[in-house]
Order: structure tokens, then C-alpha cells, then sequence
């Protein structure tokens, strides 16, 4: 019997290899193994913040395209938008009821979001772990790829999904989490991991010319000032982190050796993870731009998308309702 697996990314501008690796050739991988997959761009959950509305809108497609571009196949996998399923809207209402306050508000991400990251706190934000159980919930996903930093909310999924069939009658499939094996990307700035927000990406449609601009320029290991000084593979933040990532092993076991008794310079090192990235990004960005001049398709997929994720989870829905004492008229 085939697993239901849900997830979705937040429409919140280019996306940059760290989403590829540590999501989206996930979610291409899981749909290539014969699942259910359902795949949405969470427009809702990103007016948390309070996106200009223009720029919400332009960038919805994009993830589209950006999903279709890596691989992720609408004959394999339904691609569809949060909003274009208005039953997961009714399901986070019906959910609210029986979500305590205090549960969200100790809800770690929720507290550093807005300690820490300075976000406008608004109901969206205390209730965006209701929303996300709704969307899992609603398909009766058996499993959800998360990375570590999404547990809470996805123990929390579960915790309303037992309130609930404790409460009135099973209804809801208590989903279980997919562990990825954490991937790190290194921002090019060398100061922590990449992120939008911080300028230090390297996106999917860059150029080979932005590539090469970007990767040259980025730090080294800081105790090896000349070519002819023995360098320390683990202490170089950015570049060798990234070979681990993009270059073949036998790759990578070659230049640790010539890093650390100084038979390749830090430049040549840069210039074959140029060729690696470039190797991995160029079919990459070519689907893309491919794509761009068939904006007819995203809205085709998009479509057919939400009137498959509608019908889906309706059955869900109206039995949620129903056990609450809601009735259609």
C-alpha cells in the first residue's frame, strides 16, 4: 500500500542550492519511489510575515517552476497551492478549537521568531503549527519529511490528531516523521549557514559567471596564507564543506590530501567546485528558463493541482466536521 506524503516550501523569493539538497531533491526522490506525494507552496503560511502583496503573488510561480525545474513530476506528484485547497482553511478552524494556548505559545519556534528574529507577533504565527497540522492532517499523511528544526510543530500535528480522536471518534492517521540525514550549506560568506536573508546564496538560476564571481571571493582556511603552506581541510568554511556536497568522494578525498601537504592552492580548489556546481546547477537553471516562457503550464499544473488536493481531502474534512456536530445544509 502506497504512503501519503505531504510537504511544502514558503514562496519567499529565489531559491538557492540549500533548499535543492536539503528539500527538494528529497521530495523528488520520495515521489520516485512509488508514494502518494502531494507538494504545495505554502502562500498562506507566509503571510505570517506580511509580504508585500505583488511580490507574494510573482513569487508563488516561481517555487512552481522551481519545483518542476529539479525534477519534481506532476504525473508522479500533485503540485498544488495552499490556498487552492480552502478545506485545509476550514480544517485549521475546526483544529484551532481544540489547540491550547499555552501549547503554542511555548512552542520554541514560535519563541525565538519573535525574541530573537523581532517578527511582528501576530495569531498567524501562534497558529501556524494548527496550520501546518492541517495541511499534513488533511491529506492523512503517513509521513512528512522535516528537518530538525520542524519537529515541534510536527509532534504537535500529532498531538492534535490524538485530542481529536480522543475527544470525539478516530478520524485523523497520526503522522510520522521522515528524517533527513541534516544537511548543512554553508553561506559563501563563510558566517553560518546559507540563507535569502542574508545575502550569501548561490541560487538556482545563477549563471556560470555568477557562480564563479561568488565562489572565488569566498574564505578560506584563515591559517593558510600562501600557496606553499599545508592547509586544514575541516577549517575551510566554504569551499570544502561544499565539495562534500557537490563533488564525486573520489574528488573529495583527493583534494583533502593535496590540501594538506599543499599540492593544489585554494584557487584551484575553487575553480573545480566552480566546474562541479555548475555541472549540478546548469540543467537546473536551462528547465527554468525553459519554463519561463511557458507561463501557460504553471497555471495548467496549478489547476489541475488544487482540484486534485480539494477532492482529496474533502472525505477528511466533512467526517471532521460532522464528529464536531457541523453538518452541510
Amino acid at each position: 500500500m502506497k504512503k501519503v506524503v505531504v510537504s511544502g516550501i514558503r514562496p519567499t523569493g529565489d531559491a538557492h542550492i540549500g533548499n535543492y539538497l536539503g528539500a527538494i531533491k528529497y521530495f523528488v526522490d520520495l515521489q520516485n519511489d512509488d508514494n502518494e506525494c502531494y507538494y504545495f507552496v505554502a502562500d498562506l503560511h507566509a503571510l505570517t510575515t506580511h509580504p508585500e502583496p505583488s511580490i507574494l503573488k510573482k513569487a508563488v510561480p516561481e517555487v512552481v517552476k522551481t519545483y518542476l525545474a529539479c525534477g519534481v513530476d506532476p504525473k508522479k506528484a500533485v503540485l498544488y497551492v495552499q490556498s487552492s485547497a480552502p478545506a485545509i482553511s476550514e480544517l485549521f478552524m475546526l483544529l484551532s478549537n481544540i489547540a491550547a494556548v499555552p501549547l503554542l505559545q511555548r512552542c520554541k519556534v514560535y519563541q525565538t521568531q519573535i525574541k530573537e528574529e523581532h517578527k511582528n507577533d501576530n495569531f498567524g504565527l501562534l497558529g501556524y503549527p494548527v496550520l501546518m497540522a492541517a495541511d499534513i492532517l488533511a491529506h492523512q499523511a503517513n509521513l512528512v519529511p522535516v528537518g530538525e528544526d520542524q519537529i515541534p510543530h510536527l509532534e504537535m500535528a500529532r498531538d492534535f490528531a490524538q485530542a481529536f480522536n480522543r475527544r470525539y471518534k478516530e478520524v485523523f492517521v497520526e503522522p510520522q516523521a521522515m528524517l533527513k540525514k541534516p544537511i548543512r550549506i554553508p553561506g559563501i560568506d563563510g558566517k553560518g549557514k546559507m540563507s535569502k536573508s542574508k545575502g550569501n546564496t548561490i541560487n538556482l538560476t545563477d549563471s556560470y559567471e555568477n557562480i564563479e564571481k561568488k565562489l572565488l571571493v569566498a574564505p578560506t582556511d584563515p591559517k593558510r596564507a600562501r600557496r606553499n603552506d599545508p592547509g586544514t581541510p575541516n577549517a575551510c568554511p566554504v569551499i570544502f564543506e561544499m565539495h562534500k556536497l557537490v563533488s564525486s568522494k573520489n574528488q573529495v578525498k583527493t583534494i583533502n590530501e593535496e590540501c594538506k601537504r599543499a599540492g593544489i592552492g585554494c584557487r584551484d580548489c575553487k575553480k573545480i567546485l566552480i566546474v562541479n556546481m555548475e555541472k549540478m546547477i546548469k540543467p537546473i537553471r536551462e528547465r527554468y528558463k525553459e519554463l519561463e516562457t511557458k507561463p501557460f503550464i504553471i497555471t495548467e499544473i496549478l489547476a489541475e493541482g488544487g482540484e486534485k488536493a480539494q477532492k482529496h481531502i474533502e472525505k477528511t474534512i466533512d467526517a471532521a466536521a460532522n464528529t464536531m456536530g457541523i453538518f452541510r445544509y
